[in-house]
């Protein structure tokens, strides 16, 4: 590659637009060189890979899957740009305890349990909400002979930006252990000891807590949500499972980042904020870890609208 297409490629601002056949795939650099591959098909154009034609309903189940999002992506980027730097307390945290390499581990693990038509893994990597869903979603596009593939596996990701980050009490990653929103009082707390701001989410009724609780090392009543906007030249891709060959309107260009906006959650101990000395022996949190919204296909995974278990026997 010559330097003239090196400099072009890094420009500021600088629009790229990828015509495959009819589709429009728009990609965008926004400062960072970050490319959201936005890999919806549109129904009034039923033509890619190499000319051949699918169905609406091939296209329609494409669509189920959460791909990039152009929408998205910018979405989001006006946020990086006008939210606040984050508290140098919740740096040390992020850093020392290694959630950024925990992190990238349940990205990379992701694509690599799509890419293959197996539940299991998702069931492990994602709560079970948004588990269940792209577990549905995948096999309803291998039963209409397509497949998802996983091209450029990636260990370290070259761009993790943590939009936004919340901390609650009494809550579980797993929605169907909470109630609905009628069901709790929600007021202004704050992590003991520390003074992490939260919201404390009490049940109006049946409280089961005890103050004792925290004595119990399996009591985990925190609640850490993270939501990242992941860039990456590791992505996933759709293909026909009667084809050799990778598809047309696919891009193995390692130098393309593909972008995602993906919430991640973990129930922790409130003293598990204060482990943040470098060189302190801690416990590992990555097996915690749970990926709950991928590109929005669950509206950002409200914590608390799921129907409790009492609630789904009556319906």
């Amino acid at each position: 590659m010559c330097i003239r297409d090196r400099y072009q490629r890094r420009v500021h601002g600088i629009v790229i637009y990828i015509m495959i056949g009819r589709v429009g795939l728009r990609a965008k650099f926004l400062n960072m060189n970050i490319v959201a591959q936005a890999m919806r098909f549109s129904v009034a154009d039923q033509k890619f890979a190499q000319g051949r034609k699918i169905s609406k309903l091939q296209v329609d189940t494409a669509n189920e899957f959460p791909w990039p999002q152009q929408r998205l992506i910018e979405k989001h980027w006006q946020e990086i740009q006008e939210k606040k730097p984050m508290p140098t307390f919740m740096k040390t945290f992020f850093k020392n305890r290694e959630i950024y390499d925990d992190l990238n581990i349940l990205y990379r693990e992701f694509h690599q349990w799509c890419a293959l038509p197996d539940d299991e893994g998702l069931s492990v990597l994602c709560e079970q909400r948004l588990a269940k869903k792209l577990s549905k979603t995948i096999r309803q596009i291998h039963l209409k002979g397509m497949g998802i593939e996983m091209a450029n596996l990636t260990v370290k990701q070259p761009v993790l930006e943590i939009l936004s980050y919340d901390v609650s009490r009494n809550l579980h990653v797993d929605r169907s252990k909470n109630g609905k929103e009628k069901d709790y009082q929600v007021v202004d707390d704050s992590v003991f000891g520390i003074g992490l701001k939260c919201k404390a989410y009490t049940r109006k009724e049946d409280d089961k807590s005890h103050p004792l609780d925290v004595l119990d090392y399996m009591h985990k009543p925190y609640l850490l949500r993270i939501k990242t906007m992941i860039s990456s030249p590791m992505h996933l891709y759709l293909y026909f499972k009667d084809e050799l060959g990778l598809s047309e309107h696919h891009q193995n260009d390692p130098s393309i980042l593909t972008t995602n906006i993906v919430q991640f959650e973990i129930n922790i101990k409130g003293s598990e904020f204060m482990r943040i000395l470098p060189l302190e022996l801690k416990p590992p949190l990555l097996r915690d870890w749970r990926i709950t919204d991928f590109n929005d296909i669950l509206k950002g995974c409200l914590l608390y609208t799921s129907p409790s278990p009492r609630d789904a026997t009556l319906s």
